[in-house]
């Protein structure tokens, strides 16, 4: 991967969205939130999708990247940089 580029590959199968962009946040070892879908959008397909997210303006570090779909349902990736 690129330098200060992170690769996630969310898979959205249901078409029960309320939004047209991923909704994702990402936390500090302090868990505060350091980057969001509200800073820096991105767009949702359905089936098989892969994004990149930009995390260069973030310093080294341990992170979590949490991802919430329409059902309100939370997934958790922990990554490092």
């Amino acid at each position: 991967a690129m330098s200060g580029w992170m690769k996630t590959k969310p898979s959205y199968e249901e078409e029960y969205t309320a939004s047209n962009f991923l909704n994702y946040k990402i936390y500090d070892k302090t868990n505060a939130p350091v980057v969001s879908s509200a800073m820096l959008p991105l767009s949702k397909k359905y089936g098989d999708n892969r994004y990149d997210l930009n995390v260069s303006g973030i310093g080294a570090g341990t992170y979590i990247l949490e991802v919430t779909n329409d059902k309100n349902e939370k997934f958790y990736l922990r990554f490092s940089k």
